[in-house]
């Protein structure tokens, strides 16, 4: 059993250097990752690379907070 098997992540700036290093360690250690950021093309390009899921997010707006931990937890 892997690491983090059945649990979920969320990875704010999962699109830059440390975030998307996290994202792979996560996801290589069984994690389901939800990434999040404002670039979105190098959001979606990671995404599709470990085959997790990328929301745009803006981590100032509680709405937003909102609609990603909804997803997270579906």
């Amino acid at each position: 059993m892997s690491r983090f098997e059945g649990r979920v992540a969320i990875v704010t700036g999962g699109a830059g250097g440390l975030g998307s290093a996290t994202v792979r360690r996560l996801a290589g250690e069984g994690a389901q990752v939800v990434i999040t950021d404002l670039v979105e093309e190098a959001g979606q390009a990671l995404a599709a690379e470990t085959g997790e899921l990328f929301l745009r997010h803006d981590v100032s707006s509680e709405n937003e907070w909102r609609a990603v931990t909804e997803r997270a937890l579906a």
